[in-house]
């Protein structure tokens, strides 16, 4: 009884470190047994000891004597240690002859394969037995062992077979000779002494048979998901991947994800991290981190902690690998830091692709990897520094400039046979533009990286300076261009927006669209893309008739350049439909909501991120008409769609998942509404700065939430925070902040407390 409630203990830490990375093993123990206590510390012990690779002081899990026996073989030697379990190097004492079926430490099921003949010495890997393999895990973890048994490739460990003995699970494994791993060669290898000739073209075509036999896996269905330098396996000039099957062990708490998140979470993809399901892109991201490593002897997502790394991992790039080690070819790092882009879509389409590239490198070709656009590096080098008092929309400020610059070549490009000349106009402007902020960056540190130690507000302010500069300089090519001055006002205009400046924003955006009219003239694309950029800020500072305004002027150009009727002009009455709903003019703003998703949809297709916005407004308006029934099943799709392609903690899926917790709660869904609100108020605290609006308007309606449902004390102190921020944040008078403080005033009436006296008391402190 004691030895099950120690391992129940176990389980229950495993799973909650998933949450709590640093939870105390002991924190579990209150009102236990002094049995039970000793047994759950020896048993967390010896998995300690297991993934620092030490011997185990308690021997819960020391693995089988030497000499002992498994399957049939005997242990000869213990050859390595790992966060899952001790690995062994162990001989057939029968010589090769077929495996009898009646071994009783042998699983009925899974078990080493009996009709052929068995290999003289094999690796048996015996796993921790307290991992929680059982029941439907255990299953799972046969079939898909199985599953790997059938792979076959000469640069794949192959599997053999899995099992169980005396409680503890095991796999048989071929014997790679010498058991030299990748992770041993880089930990040797000297960064300042001179490099054999031809290192690099071998390290390409390495990978490149790794890649090979990574895809023989994924045609088969098999995903390795802990793909890292210590999973790989060098045997003279061969290289084979290890421990197949072992990723495949459970659903946590089990084997792959509590071994390799527990273990060595450096080299797992964004989705991974995320508990998405795990595809053959991850394993794309995990070999590119691995070769990051061969390239550099830097880890590419590096850390003192777990979260140091998970959290490098999901937000922050990896070092330029020719920052690390110069002698790098420009090649092969572009190729390693295609495979490392966060979203799977922009990695290799797969291993095969993956491959081929490195080939291409190994035969002197030209690869096909390509450095990100400068639109990427952008938002990429914003995610990493942002100014210390700016809250930044991490993913959002690449899609404001695309929004606000690529649509300049892309209208033209599309209508090239009737607007050709048009068409190259814009695409030259939109490449000037590129050009200027490439300058930019290209001056921002070495070899033309960005320099790590600029924060994103300095970056902006010495772009907005150049450009005041040119004005008055006659050799400046900005002067004889005002097209591309007035872009870059509007890009300028639309970053401080994703930054929170909002009154700097506001007077960018305003500079930038007199300048498109004037030089463009009122009915050009970019004019009309200028208005609504305007207008959208304007709304978000409740500036409502202004915005009209703007809105309806881009209404009108649309519909005189494309037609009444057409996709654009349809599209663009979402924008207005938008502010009508603000306004809580739900009657007008509904027909204008539902052609904007017809127009999107004819535009851009089912399937597209503009469509998909455009089902999110819809929605948005369901809930805000009392129609939350309609409003739920389509947000759920919604909010699917944003966290597969753009990650949990992107601004658009934070805000489908605001959006769905409202509509839930109106379905007096409480419970399920608070949890999504929670999450909300965690991915806020990785993608914005605290004092950011997005955070104030999740503790604003979790505060709602906990208020209704008679937890006054939280929610005073969550709506307190959220009219802080909103009273500093937003212009004197804003409709949010004065909602924020009615709903905060009626909980200090709730706790029993005088509403003004409380107001005068925090305008008091906030003064001092």
């Amino acid at each position: 009884m004691s030895t099950r409630r120690a391992q129940q203990l176990f389980e229950d830490w495993i799973e909650a470190l998933q949450k709590v990375p640093d939870l105390a093993a002991e924190s579990l123990l209150n009102g236990e047994t002094l049995e039970v206590r000793e047994l759950y510390l020896q048993i967390v012990d010896d998995y300690r000891a297991l993934q620092l690779g030490r011997p185990s002081s308690h021997a819960v899990f020391a693995g089988p004597a030497g000499h002992g026996e498994v399957a049939g073989y005997r242990l000869v030697r213990e050859i390595g240690r790992g966060g899952m379990g001790v690995v062994w190097e162990a001989v057939d004492e029968g010589m090769g002859a077929p495996t009898s079926a009646n071994s009783a430490t042998e699983s009925t099921l899974g078990a080493v394969n009996k009709s052929q003949p068995r290999p003289l010495q094999v690796a048996i890997k015996m796993l921790h037995p307290f991992l929680g393999i059982s029941g439907t895990s255990w299953q799972r973890f046969e079939r898909e062992a199985e599953l790997a048994q059938r792979l076959d490739h000469a640069a794949i460990v192959k599997v053999l077979g899995v099992g169980e003995a005396e409680g503890t699970p095991y796999i048989v494994q071929e014997l790679v000779a010498g058991g030299r791993t990748l992770a041993d060669r880089i930990r040797e290898e000297d960064p300042d002494e001179a490099l054999p000739s031809g290192h690099f073209a071998a390290l390409a075509t390495m990978f490149a048979t790794l890649a090979d036999a990574l895809q023989n896996a994924h045609d088969h269905g098999v995903v390795h998901r802990d793909l890292k330098p210590g999973n790989i396996l060098l045997d003279g000039e061969q290289v084979k991947v290890a421990d197949f099957g072992l990723a495949f062990a459970s659903d946590l708490p089990g084997l792959s994800r509590t071994g390799d998140v527990l273990g060595t979470p450096a080299y797992m993809s964004p989705e991974q991290l995320a508990g998405s399901a795990v595809e053959a892109a991850s394993d794309i991201f995990s070999l590119g981190a691995t070769l990051y490593e061969a390239l550099t002897l830097h880890r590419a997502f590096p850390g003192d902690t777990r979260e140091q790394i998970v959290q490098n991992i999901r937000l922050h790039e990896p070092i330029a690998p020719r920052m690390h080690r110069s002698r790098v070819p420009r090649e092969l790092a572009l190729i390693c830091l295609k495979a490392l882009r966060k979203k799977p879509a922009d990695r290799y389409a797969s291993m095969a692709d993956f491959g081929a590239d490195l080939n291409r490198y190994v035969n002197g070709r030209s690869v096909q990897a390509r450095p990100a656009g400068t639109w990427m590096r952008a938002s990429l080098w914003m995610r990493r520094h942002p100014s210390a008092s700016a809250g930044l929309v991490v993913a959002g400020v690449a899609m404001v400039l695309l929004a606000a610059l690529a649509i300049y070549a892309q209208t033209g490009w599309r209508r090239a046979e009737e607007e050709a000349s048009i068409a190259v106009a814009r695409q030259q402007t939109a490449e000037r533009i590129e050009a200027f902020f490439a300058g930019l960056f290209s001056r921002m540190g070495p070899s033309g990286e960005t320099n790590l130690q600029t924060p994103a507000l300095e970056l902006l302010e010495m772009a907005e300076q150049e450009l005041e500069a040119s004005a008055g300089d006659k050799q400046s090519q900005l002067v004889n261009e005002p097209a591309v001055r007035a872009g870059l006002w509007m890009a300028l205009g639309s970053l401080h927006a994703g930054l929170g400046h909002n009154e700097r924003a506001e007077r960018y955006l305003t500079r930038a669209l007199k300048m498109h009219q004037q030089y463009i003239g009122p009915m050009d694309q970019r004019t009309l893309k200028a208005h609504n950029q305007l207008a959208q800020l304007l709304v978000g500072r409740a500036k409502f008739e202004e915005a009209e305004q703007h809105y309806l002027a881009a209404q009108r150009g649309h519909d005189e350049l494309y037609g009444a009727e057409s996709p654009k002009a349809l599209e663009n009455q979402g924008n207005l439909a938008f502010l009508y709903w603000r306004q809580k003019r739900l009657e007008e703003a509904e027909p204008l909501l539902r052609n904007s998703l017809r127009g999107t949809m004819a535009e851009w297709g089912d399937d597209h991120f503009h469509t998909w916005s455009a089902r999110s407004n819809l929605a948005a308006f369901l809930v805000a008409n009392q129609k939350p029934a309609e409003a739920v099943p389509m947000l759920r799709a919604v909010v699917a769609r944003r966290t597969a392609s753009e990650g949990e903690h992107s601004p658009a899926t934070i805000s489908a998942r605001s959006l769905l917790a409202a509509a839930i709660k109106d379905l007096d869904q409480l419970e399920e509404a608070e949890a999504i609100y929670r999450s909300i108020l965690a991915s806020c605290k990785i993608t914005y700065a605290d004092d950011h609006q997005t955070p104030s308007a999740a503790k604003h309606n979790l505060g709602i939430l906990l208020a209704e449902t008679d937890r006054l004390e939280e929610a005073e102190d969550l709506l307190l925070q959220a009219w802080q921020t909103r009273r500093s944040k937003l212009r004197e008078g804003h409709p949010d902040t004065a909602n924020t403080l009615r709903n905060l005033k009626h909980v200090w009436q709730k706790l029993g407390l005088d509403p003004d006296a409380e107001l005068a008391t925090k305008l008091n402190t906030q003064s001092d």
